[in-house]
């Protein structure tokens, strides 16, 4: 039992203590406390303090859960969740009534007999399309204030916020790591994507007695919920008043998906988009008349620039309306997943005020990655969708898009998609769960190809493996540099590259650093054609770009004749710039702090392109630091922001850095 003692903040001899244990709002009505209460069955208290002649007190409310012995020995290397609604049975699409208890590992172990790190009324609900009504219910989770509006919690090191989706991996997700897999790789490419924990649940439906090991639901995954926000999707909140520009333009969070109760959505050139915030009920007020034109009016001009006759110029073209460096980013870790869903379900989009159409974030990769759907058991297919579905199959008709596509892929498999980096991230996700899996299992009866959870690991890392690589020979490489480069003379250098095996193949490159491919997939005319034997050598510093072309396009789609840019500078001799003086904290406010670079050497020196990084930047250019500094020349440089007149004698012209050389 537990016994519950209630009491002013302030002494107060005309007010009493009202209380209710039926999780209703407390009122002047409600029971009034006069002796410590006794409860042996779950309970949420509410109470609140009413005096004649004032407003009544605020609002306060605790739990009180009775455990069996047997759950006191529980723990968990993983933050648990305790999830109770009071016997209103399994949560429904519309929500229920509950309360929440976090309890966060402490020296390594989390137990439901520790004080709970956050404890406090939900609104719980199911949520899924067609997983909603597996056994395994995966939720969203409202946090609520007294008065049963939205209350901001921060949660298990992720910021603040109300809304948050407990996913439960399913039968398609028997490893249960792609969506954390997935969501950590869009973040580390820069964009925003739901952060998570995996936790693991308890979940009461039923009666209020004491909590059994009966009501363990397994390991979840928590998840931000996606929607507008600082920490979440960061664009503008559009208020009715925002009808005219800019504040009209933004932000807007629309879907590809199906419809929620009562929406029907918008069409966009034969595809309907749904509107997430402001949602539908919203966007259809009179007073939000002025935003949906506006919607309206952008999807036609983003849609006439896609398919009008000037869709590739760069000033006419749809990328003036479409953010085309995240939106290739989010198509390529759909891609490389093999999601089934992708860009037809669980497909967010959003538009910020003043800005392009963007798609993002990633959502919902329970199928893929060589799920048990089916759909995407063959790794080296390309699958349904990706390069056809509604914009899609205009954006990879534009073959300057495709080049872009395919060079960014080329890029992130030399970093973040290299297979060694996918495994260790498998590796490192997979070990999070190495305790908690069993008890995963035994509650139901998860099959593991193989056999084991291990098993289940080394098919999945096989699975990406074989994806990649097949993607890998889907394009023409990049260039790669010869592993033993030729000797050269003092004063020069030499571009040693590796031959491609394939005859139809050979390596342009140029020494301006322009690309030797051309706009709309050509050979640039001053790119040259590296030579069948020997390595081109130079007698001056070069910035060397090179593409493998194919003589031979193959067909299907995404192609091109070209590979992935290589680039490098080729140093034949090392200039002798030094940094000859700092004046890092000069009296008064700062203003004369300076830096002096000098050329001690014998051959004058072309300063554009040169760039200082770090506490000061700077790029030389013709408006900025002089265009040569001869032998023994110096340069003075200063703060941008230091007045004019302060600048220290050099027989060059100075130039002028942001930051400051000592903060």
């Amino acid at each position: 039992t537990a016994t519950v003692a209630l009491s002013l903040a302030r002494p107060d001899a005309n007010a009493v203590i009202r209380f209710t244990t039926n999780n209703t709002a407390v009122t002047a009505t409600s029971a009034v406390y006069a002796r410590p209460l006794v409860f042996s069955t779950a309970v949420h208290v509410r109470a609140r303090a009413f005096s004649p002649g004032v407003l009544p007190g605020a609002a306060t409310s605790a739990t009180y859960t009775p455990l069996m012995a047997s759950m006191t020995q529980l723990r968990s290397d993983l933050p648990l969740l305790l999830l109770h609604n009071y016997g209103r049975g399994r949560p429904s699409t519309t929500g229920v009534f509950g309360t929440l208890h976090v309890f966060e590992p402490t020296n390594g172990w989390a137990t439901l007999t520790n004080m709970p790190v956050v404890s406090g009324p939900v609104r719980m609900a199911s949520r899924g399309s067609s997983t909603e009504g597996l056994a395994k219910v995966s939720l969203k989770v409202e946090f609520q204030d007294e008065a049963g509006l939205d209350l901001d919690v921060p949660l298990l090191g992720m910021p603040a916020d109300s809304d948050w989706v407990l996913y439960a991996p399913n039968v398609f997700d028997p490893i249960m790591t792609h969506n954390p897999l997935m969501h950590d790789l869009y973040r580390a490419l820069g964009w925003y994507s739901s952060r998570t924990r995996f936790v693991e649940v308890y979940l009461v439906t039923s009666g209020t007695g004491p909590v059994a090991t009966t009501t363990y639901n397994g390991i979840y995954v928590l998840e931000e919920k996606i929607k507008r926000g600082k920490d979440r999707v960061d664009v503008d909140k559009l208020e009715p008043e925002h009808v005219a520009e800019p504040e009209v333009t933004g932000g807007y969070l629309f879907k590809v998906d199906r419809p929620d109760p009562g929406d029907s959505g918008f069409g966009v050139r034969g595809q309907t988009l749904m509107y997430v915030e402001p949602s539908e009920p919203e966007i259809e007020q009179p007073a939000r008349a002025a935003q949906r034109a506006y919607v309206n009016r952008f999807f036609a001009q983003f849609t006439g620039a896609l398919y009008g006759n000037n869709w590739r110029d760069p000033a006419l073209g749809y990328t003036q309306y479409f953010d085309v460096a995240q939106s290739i980013d989010f198509h390529l870790l759909n891609t490389v997943a093999f999601n089934v869903d992708a860009l037809v379900l669980s497909t967010y989009l959003y538009k910020p005020r003043g800005g392009k159409l963007t798609f993002g974030p990633l959502w919902d990769f329970d199928r893929a990655l060589g799920s048990t759907d089916g759909r995407d058991n063959n790794p080296k297919v390309w699958g349904a969708n990706y390069f056809s579905a509604y914009w899609w199959s205009r954006l990879f008709s534009d073959p300057d898009f495709t080049q872009r596509w395919i060079d960014r892929y080329e890029e992130l498999r030399l970093g973040l998609l290299a297979t060694t980096n996918l495994h260790a991230r498998m590796d490192a996700l997979a070990a999070q769960l190495r305790l908690a899996q069993p008890r995963e299992r035994t509650k139901w009866g998860t099959v593991y190809r193989g056999g084991t959870y291990a098993s289940e690991l080394v098919y999945s890392k096989n699975w990406l493996s074989n994806r990649v690589a097949f993607m890998d020979a889907q394009f023409v490489p990049r260039p790669v540099p010869a592993a033993n480069p030729p000797s050269v003379v003092p004063g020069r250098t030499s571009l040693a590259l590796q031959r491609p095996a394939n005859t139809n193949w050979v390596i342009y490159y140029t020494t301006n650093g322009l690309d030797p491919r051309a706009i709309g997939g050509g050979i640039r005319p001053e790119a040259l054609l590296y030579p069948a034997e020997g390595a081109p050598e130079f007698e001056s510093n070069v910035r060397v770009r090179a593409r493998i072309y194919s003589r031979a396009l193959r067909s299907g789609t995404p192609n091109s004749r070209w590979g992935g840019p290589w680039e490098s500078v080729l140093v034949a001799r090392r200039p002798a710039l030094r940094f000859s003086e700092v004046h890092y904290h000069p009296a008064g406010d700062g203003d004369g702090e300076f830096v002096e670079v000098l050329n001690p050497g014998p051959d004058p020196v072309p300063m554009a392109g040169w760039v200082l990084s770090g506490g000061v930047r700077m790029t030389f250019s013709a408006t900025n630091g002089p265009a040569v500094l001869p032998p023994g020349g110096r340069v003075v440089l200063v703060r941008d922001d230091a007045p004019a007149g302060i600048v220290p004698g050099g027989s060059a012209g100075g130039g002028r850095y942001a930051g400051r050389v000592c903060n």
